[in-house]
Parts: C-alpha cells; structure tokens; sequence
C-alpha cells in the first residue's frame, strides 16, 4: 500500500472536518444481543477450520485448491485480527508465530514468513491488525507478560527507523500513537504524545468520508475501524461520532455495528458462504465481490460472530 495516497493533506482534511462537525452527533451503542445455540456452535466450527486447514505455521492464509498457500500478503492483518476474535485460550499457534516473528526480526514486521524466498516487508494494513489484536489479546490472563518485550522490541524499532521494515512502509504522523500506548500499557514505553492523537482521529475521519464520497476501495475504512476498536481497548476515551457520521452510506456491517446498528451485521452473518470472497467484510456495499476459485478461511465469520454476539 502506497501511504502517500491516502494520508490526508492538511487543507481537505480542514475542510472534511468542518463538514463532518457540521452534522456531528452521539453515535448509539449497539446493544449486545445473545448469540442462539446454532450461532454459538457455527463459531466454534468455523474456528475450528481455520485452526484445522487455514494456519502455516501459525499464520492465518487462504489456499490454492491443491493446498498451496495463496494471498500471503495479508496474513499479518489476519493473523493479528483473529487474536482479537478468539476466546483466550484459543489463537495460541498464531500468537506464538507473531511473537517469534518481531523477536527474530528485531521489531521489524513483515506481510509473512515464506519457508523459501523472500520476506516482503509490513504495510501499514497489517501493523494495524496486529495492532489490534495485541490490544486485546494482553486483557486475557498472562498475555500481557508474553507479550511486553515483542511490544517493546517493535516500538523501539518504529521509534528509530520511522518503518515497519526495510522493504516496509512507513508509520505516518498519527498512527504511531497506537503503537506507543500499547506499549505503554504494558510498560514497554514511556507516555504517547498526545498530539499524535490530535492528528490521528480526524485523520481517520476524513479519510472515511473521501473513501466513502469517491467511491475508492473501503479497506481504508476499515482499517479506520481497527485503530478505533484497539483505542478502546486501550482505554482511550472513544470519540466515535466523526469516524461513524463520515462511514456513513459506505454499507460496511462491522462499521455499521460498531456505530450503533447491529442488524446489518446479523444479516451478513446469516447470509455468509465459504470460499466466496475474501474478508469481503473490509469492502463497502458499492464494491463487487471477488473470486477466484481459492478456500478462504473463513475469518470474517469468525470476526462478524464474535462482534455480533461479544462471544
């Protein structure tokens, strides 16, 4: 992913908050609903083919028809997402393979580990679902000591190469904030600047909304999502109502949720079939689905059950 198209540039992003303000209001909570027994057993099925068919060593993958692994480059956000989605004794595999990842690499993060060839270095994407999947994976007991000096070791790397990896992209002004309170969280780092934040929020705002307004691929949006849900989980005070009122008309169930309107979501889950798309709960209502002809691994139903329900 190429930073430069979508950090937002100081003018419009003036200009988008002021829109945005103009309609701001509270957004709803959406109320927990119980998950029937049907919904809670689809759950555990659906996690138990992941764990059983969709792990290479520990890394979340889609995979060819005979087996092969295919579209690697998004098993970082993946791995990292289904720590946020699995109960606490589940997931270990994945944890495990992280962890040994940012310890082998210095703090450096990568798409995925190849057994040949090539690392390719992290985008901002994947940072931000492994992001989001520390931030509440270290609430289980024990986890947050398995995890500090990986904290550690990454943010100090961020600190000083301003990358994620080598052949990585860059953290841009904002977004290290989320890393700095993780750290900080777990004692692996002083206090995160709060500027950082200033920048962060509406920045994610604006960014919603030209997605949204131009029609551009929602994965933006998405990942607007990630860094909300890890800031609660850190216990940063939420400040939803920009993010939520630019997501507006975008169609995205988890986005819809978690601005106050489950049945979107209830109704994607029902709806949902194996091996159809890939996370299509990261695209908007406006984006094709895209096929072909590769077993995916069903994390978006996993995500989408246990946000629905807080399983």
């Amino acid at each position: 992913m190429d930073v430069s198209t979508w950090v937002p540039r100081l003018g419009w992003t003036l200009a988008g908050l002021l829109s945005i303000a103009a309609c701001t209001r509270e957004p709803e909570v959406a109320p927990k609903v119980d998950a029937p027994l049907s919904v809670s057993a689809r759950y555990t099925e659906a996690l138990d083919r992941l764990e059983a068919g969709f792990l290479d060593r520990g890394w979340v993958i889609s995979r060819e028809r005979d087996g092969t692994p295919t579209h690697t480059g998004d098993s970082l956000i993946w791995s990292g997402m289904l720590l946020a989605a699995v109960p606490c004794d589940r997931g270990v595999k994945t944890e495990a393979a992280l962890i040994e990842m940012i310890t082998d690499l210095g703090g450096a993060l990568v798409r995925y580990i190849p057994t040949v060839g090539k690392v390719r270095g992290a985008s901002l994407d994947g940072a931000l679902g492994l992001y989001r999947g520390i931030a509440h994976r270290i609430k289980c007991p024990g986890k947050a000591d398995l995890w500090r000096e990986a904290v550690r070791l990454h943010s100090e790397y961020v600190r000083t190469k301003r990358d994620l990896h080598p052949t990585g992209a860059t953290v841009p002004p904002g977004f290290t904030y989320v890393l700095e309170r993780l750290a900080r969280e777990l004692g692996a780092g002083g206090s995160p600047d709060s500027d950082d934040l200033g920048l962060l929020r509406p920045a994610l705002a604006v960014w919603a909304k030209s997605t949204v307004d131009m029609r551009k691929p929602c994965y933006r949006v998405h990942l607007g999502l990630l860094v909300h849900q890890a800031l609660d989980d850190l216990g940063v005070s939420p400040q939803h109502e920009h993010f939520c009122i630019a997501a507006k008309g975008g169609g995205m169930p988890l986005v819809d949720h978690f601005c106050g309107q489950p049945e979107p979501l209830l109704t994607w889950i029902e709806k949902f079939e194996y091996d159809r798309a890939e996370y299509f709960l990261q695209r908007c209502s406006f984006e094709s689905e895209h096929t072909d002809g590769v077993l995916t691994p069903g994390l978006d139903l996993i995500v989408a059950i246990r946000t629905a329900y807080a399983l």
